[in-house]
Protein backbone atom coordinates (compact mmCIF):
# COMPACT_ATOMS: atom_id res chain seq x y z
CA UNK A 1 0.00 0.00 0.00
CA UNK A 2 2.82 2.38 0.89
CA UNK A 3 4.65 1.96 -2.41
CA UNK A 4 1.36 2.27 -4.28
CA UNK A 5 0.99 5.57 -2.51
CA UNK A 6 4.49 6.62 -3.57
CA UNK A 7 3.58 5.94 -7.20
CA UNK A 8 0.33 7.90 -6.89
CA UNK A 9 2.16 10.87 -5.40
CA UNK A 10 5.22 10.72 -7.62
CA UNK A 11 3.96 13.60 -9.76
CA UNK A 12 3.91 15.81 -6.69
CA UNK A 13 7.58 15.36 -5.89
CA UNK A 14 9.94 18.09 -6.99
CA UNK A 15 13.10 16.02 -7.18
CA UNK A 16 14.50 13.24 -9.33
CA UNK A 17 17.06 10.70 -8.27
CA UNK A 18 18.27 7.38 -9.62
CA UNK A 19 19.49 6.29 -6.18
CA UNK A 20 17.24 4.24 -3.88
CA UNK A 21 15.14 6.35 -1.55
CA UNK A 22 16.48 6.42 2.02
CA UNK A 23 15.16 7.83 5.31
CA UNK A 24 16.62 11.16 6.38
CA UNK A 25 19.48 10.84 8.82
CA UNK A 26 18.37 11.14 12.44
CA UNK A 27 14.70 10.60 11.60
CA UNK A 28 12.38 7.66 12.27
CA UNK A 29 13.04 5.18 9.48
CA UNK A 30 10.10 2.80 9.85
CA UNK A 31 6.48 2.65 10.94
CA UNK A 32 5.69 -0.93 11.89
CA UNK A 33 7.22 -2.95 9.07
CA UNK A 34 6.96 -0.10 6.53
CA UNK A 35 10.05 1.94 5.60
CA UNK A 36 9.74 5.72 5.61
CA UNK A 37 12.02 7.10 2.84
CA UNK A 38 12.72 10.81 2.42
CA UNK A 39 11.03 13.09 1.17
CA UNK A 40 8.36 11.51 3.42
CA UNK A 41 9.02 11.70 7.12
CA UNK A 42 7.70 11.56 10.66
CA UNK A 43 8.43 14.58 12.84
CA UNK A 44 9.55 18.16 12.25
CA UNK A 45 12.51 18.44 9.88
CA UNK A 46 12.15 14.89 8.60
CA UNK A 47 10.00 15.57 5.53
CA UNK A 48 10.51 17.73 2.45
CA UNK A 49 7.28 19.72 2.91
CA UNK A 50 4.18 19.59 5.09
CA UNK A 51 2.21 17.71 2.43
CA UNK A 52 4.59 14.76 2.87
CA UNK A 53 4.44 14.68 6.68
CA UNK A 54 3.36 11.29 8.02
CA UNK A 55 1.95 10.10 11.33
CA UNK A 56 2.55 6.56 12.56
CA UNK A 57 -0.62 4.99 13.96
CA UNK A 58 -0.91 1.35 15.00
CA UNK A 59 2.08 0.49 12.83
CA UNK A 60 0.52 2.02 9.72
CA UNK A 61 1.56 5.42 8.32
CA UNK A 62 -0.89 8.06 7.13
CA UNK A 63 -0.64 11.70 6.15
CA UNK A 64 -0.71 14.07 9.12
CA UNK A 65 -2.28 16.90 7.10
CA UNK A 66 -5.13 15.07 5.43
CA UNK A 67 -6.94 11.79 4.91
CA UNK A 68 -5.35 9.63 2.25
CA UNK A 69 -6.28 6.03 1.64
CA UNK A 70 -3.40 4.41 3.49
CA UNK A 71 -5.90 2.27 5.40
CA UNK A 72 -4.83 2.99 8.96
CA UNK A 73 -8.14 1.41 9.98
CA UNK A 74 -6.93 -2.03 8.91
CA UNK A 75 -4.72 -2.40 11.99
CA UNK A 76 -5.92 -5.32 14.17
CA UNK A 77 -6.25 -3.11 17.27
CA UNK A 78 -8.32 -0.46 15.50
CA UNK A 79 -12.07 -1.20 15.87
CA UNK A 80 -13.21 1.44 13.40
CA UNK A 81 -14.72 0.87 10.01
CA UNK A 82 -12.54 2.28 7.23
CA UNK A 83 -14.27 5.66 7.31
CA UNK A 84 -12.74 9.08 6.80
CA UNK A 85 -14.73 11.85 8.50
CA UNK A 86 -14.05 15.32 7.14
CA UNK A 87 -14.82 18.25 9.42
CA UNK A 88 -14.08 21.92 8.60
CA UNK A 89 -10.37 22.54 9.15
CA UNK A 90 -9.53 19.01 10.26
CA UNK A 91 -9.31 15.43 9.07
CA UNK A 92 -9.92 12.32 11.15
CA UNK A 93 -8.49 9.13 9.76
CA UNK A 94 -9.29 6.83 12.65
CA UNK A 95 -11.26 6.74 15.87
CA UNK A 96 -9.56 9.09 18.36
CA UNK A 97 -8.48 7.51 21.62
CA UNK A 98 -11.47 6.67 23.80
CA UNK A 99 -13.98 6.59 20.96
CA UNK A 100 -14.32 3.02 19.84
CA UNK A 101 -17.10 0.55 19.35
CA UNK A 102 -16.60 -1.00 22.82
CA UNK A 103 -16.72 -4.50 21.38
CA UNK A 104 -20.17 -4.11 19.84
CA UNK A 105 -20.66 -5.49 16.35
CA UNK A 106 -23.28 -4.11 14.00
CA UNK A 107 -24.00 -5.35 10.52
CA UNK A 108 -22.96 -2.23 8.65
CA UNK A 109 -19.93 -1.34 10.78
CA UNK A 110 -19.37 1.59 13.11
CA UNK A 111 -18.60 4.92 11.50
CA UNK A 112 -16.45 6.72 14.03
CA UNK A 113 -17.00 10.34 15.01
CA UNK A 114 -14.46 12.30 17.09
CA UNK A 115 -17.30 13.95 19.02
CA UNK A 116 -19.49 10.95 19.77
CA UNK A 117 -19.65 8.73 22.84
CA UNK A 118 -22.26 6.66 21.02
CA UNK A 119 -20.87 7.04 17.47
CA UNK A 120 -23.99 6.18 15.51
CA UNK A 121 -27.71 5.95 16.21
CA UNK A 122 -27.80 2.24 15.38
CA UNK A 123 -25.30 1.45 18.15
CA UNK A 124 -26.77 3.94 20.63
CA UNK A 125 -30.21 2.31 20.43
CA UNK A 126 -28.66 -0.97 21.45
CA UNK A 127 -26.59 0.12 24.45
CA UNK A 128 -27.79 3.54 25.63
CA UNK A 129 -30.96 4.79 27.30
CA UNK A 130 -32.36 7.53 25.05
CA UNK A 131 -35.31 9.53 26.34
CA UNK A 132 -38.47 9.92 24.27
CA UNK A 133 -37.78 13.65 24.01
CA UNK A 134 -34.31 12.95 22.61
CA UNK A 135 -35.72 10.40 20.16
CA UNK A 136 -38.19 12.98 18.88
CA UNK A 137 -35.41 15.52 18.53
CA UNK A 138 -33.13 13.06 16.69
CA UNK A 139 -35.98 12.27 14.29
CA UNK A 140 -36.75 15.97 13.75
CA UNK A 141 -33.10 16.95 13.22
CA UNK A 142 -32.62 14.10 10.74
CA UNK A 143 -35.78 15.14 8.89
CA UNK A 144 -34.56 18.76 8.71
CA UNK A 145 -31.20 17.64 7.31
CA UNK A 146 -32.88 15.51 4.63
CA UNK A 147 -35.33 18.28 3.76
CA UNK A 148 -32.33 20.55 3.28
CA UNK A 149 -30.61 17.98 1.05
CA UNK A 150 -33.75 17.58 -1.06
CA UNK A 151 -33.92 21.34 -1.58
CA UNK A 152 -30.49 21.31 -3.27
CA UNK A 153 -31.75 18.87 -4.75
CA UNK A 154 -29.78 15.84 -3.56
CA UNK A 155 -31.07 12.33 -2.88
CA UNK A 156 -29.05 10.60 -0.17
CA UNK A 157 -29.93 7.00 -1.18
CA UNK A 158 -28.56 5.35 1.98
CA UNK A 159 -30.45 6.74 4.96
CA UNK A 160 -30.15 4.35 7.90
CA UNK A 161 -29.43 4.53 11.61
CA UNK A 162 -25.78 3.59 10.97
CA UNK A 163 -25.41 6.83 8.96
CA UNK A 164 -26.79 9.12 11.67
CA UNK A 165 -24.01 10.38 13.94
CA UNK A 166 -24.72 11.56 17.50
CA UNK A 167 -22.71 13.91 19.70
CA UNK A 168 -22.62 14.00 23.50
CA UNK A 169 -26.06 15.67 23.58
CA UNK A 170 -27.57 13.22 21.05
CA UNK A 171 -27.63 15.93 18.38
CA UNK A 172 -28.06 14.15 15.05
CA UNK A 173 -25.94 14.63 11.93
CA UNK A 174 -26.56 12.79 8.67
CA UNK A 175 -23.39 11.21 7.26
CA UNK A 176 -22.06 9.17 4.32
CA UNK A 177 -22.92 10.77 1.00
CA UNK A 178 -20.92 8.20 -0.96
CA UNK A 179 -23.80 7.07 -3.22
CA UNK A 180 -25.87 10.27 -3.11
CA UNK A 181 -27.28 11.70 -6.33
CA UNK A 182 -27.41 15.31 -7.43
CA UNK A 183 -30.70 15.83 -9.27
CA UNK A 184 -31.27 18.42 -11.97
CA UNK A 185 -33.67 21.15 -10.93
CA UNK A 186 -37.19 20.29 -12.05
CA UNK A 187 -36.40 16.59 -12.47
CA UNK A 188 -38.86 14.48 -10.48
CA UNK A 189 -37.20 11.09 -10.87
CA UNK A 190 -34.21 9.44 -12.53
CA UNK A 191 -33.40 5.95 -13.72
CA UNK A 192 -30.31 4.65 -11.95
CA UNK A 193 -28.59 1.49 -10.77
CA UNK A 194 -30.28 0.43 -7.53
CA UNK A 195 -27.99 1.05 -4.55
CA UNK A 196 -28.54 1.24 -0.83
CA UNK A 197 -28.98 -0.99 2.21
CA UNK A 198 -31.59 -3.65 1.48
CA UNK A 199 -33.74 -3.45 4.62
CA UNK A 200 -34.00 0.35 4.25
CA UNK A 201 -34.47 0.28 0.49
CA UNK A 202 -37.60 1.78 -1.05
CA UNK A 203 -39.45 -1.19 -2.66
CA UNK A 204 -40.70 1.05 -5.47
CA UNK A 205 -37.13 2.11 -6.28
CA UNK A 206 -35.98 -1.51 -6.01
CA UNK A 207 -38.63 -2.73 -8.48
CA UNK A 208 -38.47 0.11 -11.03
CA UNK A 209 -34.94 1.59 -10.66
CA UNK A 210 -36.68 4.99 -10.60
CA UNK A 211 -35.04 7.08 -7.88
CA UNK A 212 -37.01 9.94 -6.29
CA UNK A 213 -36.87 12.00 -3.10
CA UNK A 214 -39.55 9.69 -1.74
CA UNK A 215 -36.98 6.87 -1.76
CA UNK A 216 -35.20 8.68 1.09
CA UNK A 217 -38.56 9.13 2.82
CA UNK A 218 -39.10 5.35 2.93
CA UNK A 219 -35.64 4.81 4.44
CA UNK A 220 -36.34 7.55 6.97
CA UNK A 221 -39.55 5.71 7.89
CA UNK A 222 -37.49 2.68 8.91
CA UNK A 223 -35.33 4.93 11.11
CA UNK A 224 -38.51 6.34 12.71
CA UNK A 225 -39.59 2.80 13.61
CA UNK A 226 -36.14 2.02 15.04
CA UNK A 227 -36.40 5.08 17.28
CA UNK A 228 -39.92 4.12 18.36
CA UNK A 229 -39.31 0.45 19.08
CA UNK A 230 -35.58 0.20 19.80
CA UNK A 231 -35.59 -2.92 17.62
CA UNK A 232 -32.97 -3.87 15.04
CA UNK A 233 -33.72 -3.10 11.41
CA UNK A 234 -33.52 -6.82 10.64
CA UNK A 235 -34.01 -9.85 12.87
CA UNK A 236 -33.59 -13.47 11.80
CA UNK A 237 -35.73 -14.66 14.74
CA UNK A 238 -38.89 -13.18 13.22
CA UNK A 239 -40.94 -14.98 10.52
CA UNK A 240 -39.30 -14.67 7.07
CA UNK A 241 -41.94 -12.25 5.80
CA UNK A 242 -41.44 -9.99 8.85
CA UNK A 243 -37.67 -10.06 9.30
CA UNK A 244 -37.35 -6.53 7.96
CA UNK A 245 -38.46 -3.93 10.50
CA UNK A 246 -40.73 -2.11 8.01
CA UNK A 247 -42.84 -5.20 7.25
CA UNK A 248 -42.84 -6.21 10.92
CA UNK A 249 -44.11 -2.76 11.93
CA UNK A 250 -46.85 -2.69 9.28
CA UNK A 251 -47.99 -6.17 10.29
CA UNK A 252 -48.22 -5.05 13.92
CA UNK A 253 -50.33 -2.04 12.94
CA UNK A 254 -52.74 -4.23 10.97
CA UNK A 255 -53.05 -6.57 13.96
CA UNK A 256 -53.68 -3.60 16.28
CA UNK A 257 -50.68 -4.42 18.46
CA UNK A 258 -48.63 -1.25 18.04
CA UNK A 259 -47.96 -0.82 21.75
CA UNK A 260 -46.54 -4.33 21.97
CA UNK A 261 -43.72 -3.14 19.70
CA UNK A 262 -43.07 0.26 21.27
CA UNK A 263 -40.09 0.34 23.63
CA UNK A 264 -41.25 0.42 27.29
CA UNK A 265 -39.30 3.63 27.97
CA UNK A 266 -41.22 5.37 25.17
CA UNK A 267 -44.55 4.22 26.62
CA UNK A 268 -43.52 5.46 30.07
CA UNK A 269 -42.36 8.89 28.90
CA UNK A 270 -44.60 9.61 25.91
CA UNK A 271 -48.31 10.24 25.59
CA UNK A 272 -50.56 7.80 23.77
CA UNK A 273 -51.89 10.37 21.30
CA UNK A 274 -48.35 11.55 20.57
CA UNK A 275 -47.02 8.02 20.05
CA UNK A 276 -49.94 7.19 17.76
CA UNK A 277 -49.37 10.35 15.68
CA UNK A 278 -45.66 9.50 15.41
CA UNK A 279 -46.55 5.93 14.35
CA UNK A 280 -48.96 7.25 11.74
CA UNK A 281 -46.17 9.38 10.27
CA UNK A 282 -43.88 6.34 10.15
CA UNK A 283 -46.64 4.33 8.47
CA UNK A 284 -47.10 6.98 5.77
CA UNK A 285 -43.35 7.19 5.19
CA UNK A 286 -43.36 3.41 4.63
CA UNK A 287 -46.21 3.45 2.10
CA UNK A 288 -45.50 1.17 -0.85
CA UNK A 289 -46.31 3.99 -3.29
CA UNK A 290 -43.92 6.92 -3.19
CA UNK A 291 -46.59 9.44 -4.16
CA UNK A 292 -48.50 8.58 -0.98
CA UNK A 293 -45.54 9.36 1.27
CA UNK A 294 -45.02 12.81 2.81
CA UNK A 295 -42.12 14.99 1.71
CA UNK A 296 -39.23 15.37 4.13
CA UNK A 297 -40.27 18.98 4.75
CA UNK A 298 -43.75 17.79 5.73
CA UNK A 299 -42.28 15.07 7.96
CA UNK A 300 -40.02 17.63 9.66
CA UNK A 301 -43.02 19.91 10.30
CA UNK A 302 -45.03 17.08 11.85
CA UNK A 303 -42.15 16.07 14.09
CA UNK A 304 -41.71 19.65 15.28
CA UNK A 305 -45.43 19.68 16.09
CA UNK A 306 -44.94 16.52 18.14
CA UNK A 307 -42.04 18.11 19.98
CA UNK A 308 -44.20 21.10 20.90
CA UNK A 309 -46.86 18.67 22.07
CA UNK A 310 -44.21 17.04 24.30
CA UNK A 311 -43.00 20.34 25.74
CA UNK A 312 -46.53 21.62 26.50
CA UNK A 313 -48.51 18.71 27.99
CA UNK A 314 -52.09 19.94 28.17
CA UNK A 315 -55.36 18.31 29.12
CA UNK A 316 -56.22 15.26 27.02
CA UNK A 317 -59.76 16.62 26.56
CA UNK A 318 -58.22 19.18 24.21
CA UNK A 319 -56.38 16.57 22.10
CA UNK A 320 -58.31 17.26 18.91
CA UNK A 321 -57.42 20.95 19.01
CA UNK A 322 -53.84 20.34 20.06
CA UNK A 323 -53.08 17.64 17.52
CA UNK A 324 -54.15 20.02 14.76
CA UNK A 325 -50.70 21.51 15.24
CA UNK A 326 -49.31 18.44 13.53
CA UNK A 327 -50.96 19.16 10.20
CA UNK A 328 -50.61 22.96 10.24
CA UNK A 329 -48.19 24.13 7.51
CA UNK A 330 -44.92 25.27 9.04
CA UNK A 331 -42.25 27.56 7.68
CA UNK A 332 -39.67 26.14 10.03
CA UNK A 333 -36.52 26.94 8.14
CA UNK A 334 -35.16 28.65 5.08
CA UNK A 335 -32.72 27.15 2.62
CA UNK A 336 -29.61 28.87 1.32
CA UNK A 337 -28.45 27.02 -1.75
CA UNK A 338 -25.16 28.91 -1.74
CA UNK A 339 -23.96 26.69 1.11
CA UNK A 340 -24.01 23.66 -1.22
CA UNK A 341 -21.25 22.75 -3.63
CA UNK A 342 -21.33 19.73 -5.85
CA UNK A 343 -20.72 18.27 -9.25
CA UNK A 344 -22.48 15.91 -11.60
CA UNK A 345 -20.44 12.95 -10.38
CA UNK A 346 -22.36 12.86 -7.13
CA UNK A 347 -19.34 13.84 -5.03
CA UNK A 348 -20.07 16.86 -2.93
CA UNK A 349 -19.50 18.56 0.34
CA UNK A 350 -21.98 20.54 2.33
CA UNK A 351 -22.57 22.00 5.77
CA UNK A 352 -26.11 21.84 7.09
CA UNK A 353 -27.35 25.30 7.99
CA UNK A 354 -28.64 25.94 11.54
CA UNK A 355 -32.39 25.44 11.72
CA UNK A 356 -34.87 27.62 13.58
CA UNK A 357 -36.26 24.93 15.86
CA UNK A 358 -37.79 25.16 19.33
CA UNK A 359 -35.37 25.00 22.30
CA UNK A 360 -34.86 21.65 23.95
Amino acid sequence: MFFQLLICLFSLLTFASAAPLQPKSGCQSTCGNVSIPYPFGIGVGCYQNSRLALTCDEGNPYFANGCQDIDECSAPKNPCEKTCTNTPGSYYCSCPKGYDDEGEEIEDGVACSPHAKSPVLQLALGVTSISWDDRLRIAAETAHALAYLHSAPIIHRDIKSANILLDDNFTAKVADFGISKLVQLGQIQMATLVQGTVVYLDPEYFNTSQLTEKSDVFSFGVVLVELLTGKKHVCSERPPEERGLATYFNAALKANRLFQLVEPQVIDEGKSAQIMAYSDLAKRCLHMKGEERPTMKEAAAELEGLRRFEMHPWDLQQNEENMSLLSKPQNIYSIELSSYTGDASGQFSMEVMPMNVPPR
